[in-house]
């Protein structure tokens, strides 16, 4: 296969701003092809100082030449100080140029609703890769809501594969309750292989969090119809808002080399020690790579905060970390990071752990997958001289 064009930017770093005007965090500057699609991923931690009512920090991934919003969440925070929340920013979207696109520019940017908060962002990152033909999308940005309990279709991809093959379907979303401590639910149905993902419910901290929802898993296709939607509902009657549903169905024999792991049921610890809930091992190339991982975390405890975070050969490399607004509520993160990797073994590793022994912290929908960008390199063609006898 052909190198897979990919752009990437990253800030790790903590940046913060007490300002409502919006603060730049990270620019993201790139060349696309004409008339071709790529796809982004945006993944962040964020956090905001404020638990005075309708107080929230926002982070926004904002396209400047379109001037368009691509990406919008917010958060108030539950647990002010030790440890400080964390909570994920994470979502996928499709960018579509012309004839003579021109360069680009991506920004992620931070503000405080109400300026004297401070909002802070950390690990930061953007992740374009060019579309192929085979892979498939769809998408449905106007905000929508609901105060039923039954299930809400959000957004529908459709499609028919060419051929048999494997494709990592990941789906995105950015949800809200129109009430403090309201509740609600989001998965992603395939509706013709009769199953669901990511059903948790989502317990906002303020009526003005908009927080991510995300869900990932490879699905092995045949070449007929099928369906997949993102739908939502009311956890108990509280009106709901979904917005930005978007489902992309990423080919996978489409890239040279592509390892993927998952793990979507519900585990649990109540150490104070990582513990490991899912690894996927693999020896890659020694070539870039985009590693993509989605999970989800619920802390058992309004006053305890519970950690999640994904691991490269036993250190961490993004984590998140919240006191629930509601015992029962979940959370979503996710990473998306490019690196080129090292010929050897290497291990992956979804871990959690409790702030403090004997709390209890789920996790679940748990799902890692290492994509190899670039092409493979040919062999060199061998040369044999014959020897007279």
């Amino acid at each position: 296969m052909p190198t897979r064009q990919s752009f990437y930017a990253e800030s790790l770093a903590e940046n913060s701003t007490i300002s409502a005007d919006w603060t730049n965090a990270l620019s993201l500057t790139f060349t696309p092809d004409p008339n071709a699609d790529y796809w982004l991923f945006a993944s962040a931690a964020f956090t905001n100082s404020s638990g005075t009512n309708d107080h929230v920090g926002w982070v926004s991934v904002y396209h400047v030449q379109a001037a368009t919003v691509l990406l919008e969440q917010s958060v108030q925070r539950q647990e002010p100080t030790s440890p400080q929340d964390w909570v994920g920013v994470f979502g996928i979207a499709r960018l579509s140029f012309g004839v003579a696109p021109g360069e680009q520019q991506l920004d992620v940017n931070i503000n405080s609703s109400h300026a004297g908060d401070t909002t802070k962002i950390k690990d930061v990152h953007l992740l374009l890769i060019k579309a192929d033909a085979a892979d498939a999308y769809a998408e449905s940005l106007a905000q929508v809501n609901t105060s039923s309990t039954s299930w809400q279709t959000a957004a529908t991809l459709a499609f028919t594969p060419a051929s048999a093959g494997d494709y990592l379907v990941i789906a995105s979303a950015t949800r809200a309750s129109n009430a403090n401590l309201g509740a609600m639910r989001c998965r992603l149905n395939d509706v013709t292989g009769g199953a669901t993902y990511g059903d948790r419910a989502w317990y906002c901290k303020d009526n003005w969090d908009n927080q991510a929802f995300a869900v990932m898993e490879k699905l092995g296709l045949t070449a007929a119809a099928r369906t997949l939607q993102l739908q939502y509902r009311s956890e108990s009657g509280t009106l709901c808002y979904l917005q930005g549903a978007r489902i992309l169905a990423l080919r996978l024999d489409a890239i040279d080399g592509a390892y993927f792991a998952s793990n979507q049921a519900t585990q649990n610890t109540t150490s104070a020690s990582n513990q490991d809930f899912l690894t996927l091992s693999a020896t890659p190339l020694a070539l870039q790579h985009a590693i993509i991982a989605v999970g989800g975390c619920n802390t058992a405890s309004t006053t305890v905060s519970g950690y999640l975070n994904i691991a490269r050969d036993g250190s961490a490399v993004e984590e998140w970390n919240r006191e629930a607004p509601n015992a029962a509520g979940w959370q979503c993160a996710g990473l998306a990071q490019r690196q080129t990797l090292a010929a050897v073994a290497t291990t992956w590793k979804w871990r959690a752990r409790a702030e403090t022994a004997g709390t209890t912290v789920n996790v679940g929908n748990l799902a890692i997958a290492v994509l190899q960008l670039e092409a493979t390199p040919t062999a060199p063609r061998r040369r044999y001289m014959a020897v007279a006898a």
